[in-house]
C-alpha cells in the first residue's frame, strides 16, 4: 500500500487536526479500514480489508499516534497482520502547513 503525496484542505488547520483526530475521520482516510476503535488519546484498534488481484486480506492492528505537534501535525503508525508471521508496520508523518492566501 503506498501513501504518500499531498492534499489540500481549505479549511483552518486547527480544524484539520481536529478532524484527524476523530476515529471516524481516520477510518475514511486509512484504504480499506472497516473497523476503528478508540482505546486511548494515541491508540487505536483498526480492522483493514485490502484486495490485491483475487487475493483479499483483512488485518487487524494497532493505530499509534506520536510525535504530538497540535495543530501542526503528528505521525500516525499503523501496525497489523493477517496472522502469524505476517506482519507489517508504515510510520508515515502527517504535517500540516498553512497555506497562503492568493488572489488573482
Amino acid at each position: 500500500m503506498d501513501m504518500n503525496g499531498t492534499q489540500r484542505i481549505e479549511a483552518p488547520r486547527e480544524k484539520v487536526y481536529v478532524a484527524l483526530n476523530d476515529p471516524e475521520v481516520l477510518k475514511q482516510c486509512i484504504p480499506g479500514c472497516e473497523t476503528i476503535e478508540r482505546l486511548s488519546d494515541t491508540e487505536m484498534r483498526a480492522v483493514v480489508t485490502l484486495r490485491v488481484g483475487p487475493v483479499k486480506a483483512s488485518f487487524t492492528g494497532m493505530v499509534t499516534l506520536s510525535d504530538l505537534d497540535p495543530p501542526n501535525g503528528y505521525t500516525i503508525t499503523g501496525e497489523g497482520s493477517v496472522g502469524a508471521p505476517v506482519s507489517r508496520k508504515a510510520a508515515p508523518r502527517s504535517g500540516l502547513r498553512r497555506m497562503a492566501k492568493r488572489r488573482f
